[in-house]
């Protein structure tokens, strides 16, 4: 083989290849889609983005967290209440939920890390219930059940839109890939595995947990100020309750746990999904069918529809 030849192959590897698969898709998505497509391809994005923030931290260890809404719509509500309430400008007042989030993120998760398996699971399931309580009692402050609304957006055009949603996603879920191939990432796969035997081998694991964590809450907060900013409201049901740290985790089963294409591939189909059956179906039952698909993944693929094609590595390069 030549050295032209050589340097041909080392240069297009299918990592590479599958990387710019992606930014073409993301980059046509508009030119060959209808409204109503891309309206749902920009919640998709978004939803993606919740994916991959909770794949950040509970996909890469061992701590399953059912309290990302939590970090979501402290987000969501902080930048609503300054851009809808107050006039404050809607980077401003992004600013400030994504910091408020990661600082409450890190104040309320933090003690937690120091549990183990379905302790952690546990708290960390209280915190939407507690989230959306509180909400609820400082309805003056919040808007109570009705939420906020005539929330601006970040730009006007649809398309615009969609392009900030895809480069936000472009740009988590490579920095994702590459904090996942990084020694960090490996330390947290050791953590994932056997965390007494990361202790044991002097690393010490609670700083490793407490970075991913501030990353985790970074990228929920991120999606929290993105989706209101989109639609324009703040609900409990939207970006605070529960059933959305479910959907969450559901999605990430199906796509892939600590997969970062599975998080994106389980997200886009829960959206689509909802939107290809909501003409002929009540939310309730969606949701239930939306369910019966994660448990019927799981049962026949327990690590993620990417098991299907041996790991993700060899269906589209993007691995996690």
């Amino acid at each position: 083989m030549s050295d032209a030849s050589t340097r041909l192959t080392e240069t297009v590897t299918p990592t590479r290849l599958g990387w710019l698969a992606f930014i073409l898709l993301l980059a046509v998505v508009p030119a060959v889609t209808e409204r109503f497509w891309l309206q749902t391809f920009v919640q998709a994005n978004i939803f993606a983005l919740f994916v991959l923030s909770w794949n950040l931290i509970s996909g890469q260890t061992s701590y399953i967290s059912f309290g990302h809404s939590f970090l979501i719509g402290v987000a969501a509500y902080t930048t609503a209440i300054l851009a809808a309430e107050h006039g404050v400008s809607p980077v401003v007042s992004a600013s400030a939920g994504i910091g408020l989030a990661v600082l409450a993120g890190t104040l309320v998760f933090l003690p937690t890390l120091r549990l183990k398996g379905v302790y952690f699971t546990f708290v960390s399931l209280l915190l939407p219930i507690i989230g959306e309580r509180v909400t609820i009692a400082r309805s003056d402050l919040t808007g109570g059940e009705r939420g906020i609304v005539g929330v601006p957006q970040f730009v006007d055009s649809l398309a615009a839109n969609y392009y900030l949603s895809a480069v936000l996603l472009f740009a988590t879920a490579y920095g994702t890939w590459w904090l996942v191939h990084s020694k960090f990432g490996e330390v947290l796969a050791m953590i994932r595995q056997d965390e007494e035997l990361v202790e044991t081998s002097g690393i010490n694991p609670e700083k490793f947990k407490f970075v991913a964590f501030v990353l985790s809450a970074f990228v929920a907060g991120v999606a929290g100020v993105l989706n209101v900013h989109y639609v324009g409201t703040a609900t409990i049901g939207s970006v605070l309750a529960l059933p959305l740290s479910i959907n969450i985790v559901i999605a990430a089963v199906i796509g892939g746990r600590g997969s970062v294409p599975g998080a994106i591939a389980g997200a886009w189909f829960y959206i689509f999904f909802n939107a290809s059956v909501r003409p002929f179906t009540e939310a309730p039952v969606r949701l239930l069918s939306f369910y019966i698909v994660g448990i019927l993944v799981i049962g026949l693929f327990p690590a993620g529809l990417f098991q299907r094609f041996g790991r993700p590595s060899n269906a589209f390069v993007m691995t996690g």
